[in-house]
């Protein structure tokens, strides 16, 4: 028998229309001596399910934690600005009933709109395990969370479009329902999801959305001034094709979903049936296209492109005595201030074509001086090129776009080896 919350079992009931009081299922705390009840008499439901008074039992746990540390300023997608941070929206029920679902928002120091999904419990955005213990989201989680960090764009504005599978108590799942089973840690963790979670940013020039939820089409205000929408329903199955060589056993064959990517700049998902923007109305259609469906009603403002000559500089090379290290300066006449753009050295062999290289991925002011150590590799003896290049996203990336290769040239010497 699957798992089950209580909030599923509540809505399993609602569906019903049964009269009845929930039985209580009994289940230990990690702290010794509590143990959660659940109960309840059914009084009244609709649509989006009755009043639920077990919310008031969930226990306090510890919050969702970073995966890599909290947010750094100037470095990756930077840190949250405190005066964007907003809750756009606290209600948006659970088909099952229990705490509502929300959606945070900010913005960061390098240019990214950052959104999170959880469930509300007194105000707090969060996830409930064990349908009992409420964990709080902090404002830069992105790594456990339905959430995600995207690129704004020429006019300060993040386009974002995303279909996440997830449990009940609002966290992802640790992998697509599509792939039926991972290792984790050397033991078997089978790939299985509650609910379908539609969410993203639609941008400023977007009013209203249609959804389809439970074969009913539904009209909702785009949340906020960035847009944001927030679609959760019971999950749903992903339709699979198979590809490749098709077996006489079909258990043998490969299957992969059908449906579009999870993530596109516009709606790209069958839950998204059109969007209502200034420039007139998307009828959203499935696409592979990273744009996604509505790219020309959603007004996307092109991010600015810099010339070579806005780039040049000399590039100062320097062997240190060992003869295997040298250094590497020049100055920075492109500021990199925000996550669309990067300093980029590569060293290559002379005449090759094979080459390595590193990234500055953080800010640094027009000016600034750009200087790095490094060391030759086993093996590296004869001329080398040592190549200084900026490289900027396109003027329409996707959402998740990074700076593109190869980039345009600032500087390049030649340094020999021992």
């Amino acid at each position: 028998m699957p798992y089950q919350t209580p909030f599923e079992r509540l809505g399993e009931a609602l569906e019903a229309a049964a009269e009845r009081q929930i039985a209580p299922t009994p289940a230990k705390a990690r702290r010794r001596g509590w143990t959660l009840g659940l109960f309840g008499v059914v009084a009244a439901f609709g649509v989006g399910a009755g009043a639920w008074a077990a919310t008031s039992l969930l226990s306090p746990g510890e919050p969702v934690p970073y995966a890599f540390g909290p947010p750094v300023a100037g470095v990756a997608e930077g840190a949250p600005l405190p005066g964007t941070v907003k809750l756009l929206t606290t209600t948006v029920p659970d088909p099952a009933g229990g705490p509502p679902w929300g959606m945070r928002y900010w913005e960061t120091d390098r240019k990214f709109a950052c959104v999170q999904v959880g469930r509300v419990y007194k105000g707090k955005l969060g996830q409930i395990t064990r349908g009992r213990v409420f964990h709080e989201l902090r404002v830069g989680v992105t790594d456990n969370a339905l959430a995600g960090c995207y690129l704004q764009d020429g006019g300060g504005h993040a386009l974002a479009a995303v279909q996440r599978d997830a449990m009940a108590g609002g966290a992802p799942t640790p992998c697509p329902v599509a792939i039926g089973s991972i290792e984790i840690d050397g033991r078997s963790v089978r790939c299985r999801a509650h609910r379908t979670i539609d969410f993203g940013l639609l941008g400023p020039n977007a009013s209203r959305y249609t959804y389809r939820v439970n074969r009913r089409d539904r009209t909702a205000g785009a949340l906020g001034d960035v847009g944001g929408y927030l679609v959760v329903q019971k999950h749903i199955k992903p339709v699979m094709t198979v590809v490749g060589f098709r077996h006489k056993d079909p258990r043998l064959d490969t299957r992969v979903p059908s449906g579009p990517a999870g993530i596109a700049l516009t709606p790209v998902s069958p839950v998204m049936r059109q969007v209502q923007y200034a420039a007139g109305t998307c009828r959203v259609r499935p696409t592979s296209a990273p744009t996604g469906a509505c790219a020309r009603q959603a007004g996307y403002v092109p991010i600015p492109q810099p010339t070579v000559g806005d780039v040049r500089a000399p590039l100062r090379l320097r062997l240190l005595e060992d003869g295997r290290t040298f250094r590497v300066r020049f100055r920075a006449r492109q500021a990199v201030i925000d996550g669309r753009s990067a300093y980029t050295i590569e060293i290559r062999r002379k005449g090759g074509r094979n080459s390595v290289g590193r990234e500055y991925e953080h800010n640094l002011p027009a000016g600034g001086l750009v200087k790095t150590t490094i060391r030759a590799r086993d093996g590296w003896h004869g001329t080398y090129v040592v190549t200084a290049r900026f490289r900027t996203v396109r003027a329409r990336p996707g959402p998740l776009a990074t700076p593109a290769w190869p980039g345009l040239l600032v500087g390049r010497e030649e340094i020999t080896f021992r």
